[in-house]
């Protein structure tokens, strides 16, 4: 019975610390998610204010921005005229 407990209890411990890594992985897949959002937002204000500054010729919209490394995007566009953009 005793080792029944401490199988039972071992079992329960790693249940706890999978929970845990798959809560920590959920956090920073949102916390990812979460920049990227912020990155293709920020790109697209840009995107309009240059647009209605006539700094580009048409106007362009930002669909998602891909992380290319530390600090470094590509955001691409639907448009034949420009494919992406990339910076860091």
């Amino acid at each position: 019975m005793n080792l029944a407990l401490r199988t039972s209890e071992r079992t329960s411990d790693e249940l706890i610390s999978e929970r845990q890594d798959s809560s920590e992985l959920i956090l920073h897949k949102l916390n990812v998610d979460g920049v990227r959002e912020h990155i293709k937002l920020m790109t697209q204000e840009t995107l309009d204010e240059l647009f209605i500054k006539k700094l580009i010729p048409f106007k362009l919209t930002a669909y998602k921005a891909n992380a290319d490394g530390p600090g470094a995007y590509t955001i691409p566009f639907r448009d034949s005229r420009i494919h992406s953009i990339s910076f860091s």
